[in-house]
């Protein structure tokens, strides 16, 4: 009877020898680093993957019998972050409150850092709690996503590129044969209308599609306001029926309470009108358009985390929809799915630089065969909304015989603006920097009633550094800055100091009324 037990003991034994053989043997037979943990957190195996590593992976130096968190607290490259990480979900399957968590970190400087996955799950060691622990070094993946990312940017560059020289070089062909032709003077009145006509044509779709392009780059000048996306949305309900046919059916659906955001009304318009044609166009035969506007709440899966509050608008149609490949790049510009005639594959581009720009996120929902739902998020503002200003009584000519100093370094921009000004009834003067500015600032007397500046110039004084100085030694003149980027990326005021600001290109119309719109409140 007791040799019989003994042999069973032996038997049972043997049989645990060879499973932690083949255990062994399989784990041995695995590229991963592979560890098994006891119920301390101590190392109590490991396989060839884990001794022969060549790569800095958390914990490598940990041999059994070695507490495995603390041999991660000592490598000196590993984040801290990595170790907590590590240590929270080792400590929640030991206490049997976790289940298999995997948790992706790096090691070393970006450029040249290794990229690792550590994988965990519970397993029995000797009858109690441990946990196995595999670390897959993902560098050479995470590499290969590196180059393809960059591929992709390379493309979308090309795609760039040929689009934006394809369009300016229809829109030059335009400008400089129509000067040519003006140039000869030989042609009648009416003629000469025309060619007139067509030129202001080519410059105003040359403008809109910089502007189309600042936006996809963030960098397109705004002029942010305070407004309720319900009531605003409400306005234009008529143009937003009349873009997208009686075929369409349009449903607003507008929150009881009002959704306050900060946008360019203007711009906020072009992106809305965008995702209703782009929605229209695929419901050739018809459907449904619902727009709506809510609070997103805190939890919403829409919200990326750590961010908010945001008011939403939701754009969803009946179409086609979009298979994956379409929809990863509808935001990439130029990207298109109509034909050449029927759209610049930069409406898109135009929201989503919008959006970003104005400090809210966008997702996109698409299934072939089940519609499209594009979410705009914007910042939710507290309060109500601003007042309109009203317009200076006099129009553009309420101020004329002002006096204006002129501050732009292209000549070719300074002389438009000084007979331009000089037209509208102004008294100009001009400089082509800042340092000229100052000097002609030093010497007059009496002072210019107001100081118009370009944003980026040379000499290493910016058109807001310029606007501080003449702030503080000749407080009287008014300021008013003109860019043709974004006014935070072509230099900050400084603190206390917001000058009046205007987009370029400006027309005519619009310069006159800021001009008597700032000199009309002196």
């Amino acid at each position: 009877m007791l040799r019989e037990a003994q042999r069973d003991l032996q038997d049972e034994r043997a049989h645990q020898a060879a499973n932690a053989r083949e255990r062994g043997a399989i784990l041995d037979a695995l590229p991963a680093a592979i560890a098994l943990l006891d119920h301390a957190g101590r190392v109590h195996s490991t396989n060839q993957g884990w001794r022969r590593h060549g790569r800095p992976f958390a914990g490598c130096n940990a041999r059994p019998g070695d507490d495995y968190l603390a041999a991660c607290r000592a490598s000196p490259d590993l984040p801290d972050t990595v170790a907590g990480g590590l240590g929270q979900r080792i400590h929640a399957l030991l206490n049997g409150d976790g289940e298999s968590a995997s948790l992706e970190y790096a090691v070393g400087e970006k450029e040249s850092a290794y990229h690792f996955r550590a994988t965990l799950a519970p397993v029995l060691i000797d009858g109690e709690g441990g946990v196995v622990l595999m670390h897959a070094d993902i560098t050479e993946q995470r590499q290969l996503e590196r180059e393809r990312q960059r591929g992709q940017r390379l493309e979308a560059l090309g795609q760039l590129t040929g689009g934006v020289a394809h369009d300016f070089n229809n829109l030059l062909t335009v400008i400089c044969g129509n000067a040519e032709i003006l140039q000869r003077g030989d042609i009648p009145s009416d003629e000469t209308s025309r060619l007139l006509a067509n030129l202001r044509t080519a410059g105003e779709r040359a403008t809109r599609l910089t502007r189309h392009l600042l936006a996809f780059a963030r960098q397109q000048p705004l002029a942010p306001e305070r407004l309720d996306l319900c009531r605003h949305l409400e306005g234009q309900r008529e143009l937003l029926q009349q873009s997208v046919t009686e075929a369409v059916t349009l449903e607003l659906c507008l929150a009881d309470t009002p959704c306050i955001t900060r946008v360019d009304p203007g711009q906020l318009d072009a992106a809305i009108l965008n995702l209703a044609v782009n929605a229209r166009d695929a419901m050739p035969g018809g459907g449904h358009l619902r727009i709506a506007v809510d609070h997103a709440a805190p939890r919403d899966p829409e919200i990326p985390p750590g961010s908010g509050p945001y008011v939403r608008l939701r754009v969803v149609d009946t179409g086609a929809g979009m298979p994956p490949e379409v929809r990863d790049r509808i935001f990439d510009p130029f990207f298109t799915t109509k034909p050449r005639a029927h759209g610049t594959g930069l409406g898109l581009s135009m929201v989503h630089g919008f959006v970003r720009q104005s400090g809210g996120d966008l997702s996109v929902r698409s299934e072939p065969g089940a519609g499209t739902a594009i979410t705009l998020l914007l910042p939710r503002i507290p309060g109500v909304e601003a007042k309109a200003v009203a317009p200076v009584p006099g129009g553009e000519d309420a101020c004329s015989g002002a006096h204006v100093l002129v501050v732009e370094d292209d000549p070719l921009v300074r002389d438009y603006v000084v007979t331009l000004l000089g037209g509208l009834g102004y008294s100009v003067s001009a400089a082509g920097d800042a340092a000229e500015a100052l000097a002609t600032l030093e010497a007059s007397t009496p002072l210019p009633d107001l100081m118009f500046s370009d944003v980026v110039m040379p000499g290493g004084q910016d058109g807001h550094q310029l606007a501080a100085e003449v702030a503080r030694r000749w407080p009287a003149v008014r300021v008013l800055l003109a860019s043709g980027y974004l006014e935070r990326d072509a230099g900050e005021p400084p603190p206390g100091q917001t000058p009046h600001f205007i987009p370029k290109p400006y027309r005519r119309a619009t310069l006159a009324a800021k001009l008597a719109e700032i000199l009309g409140t002196q």
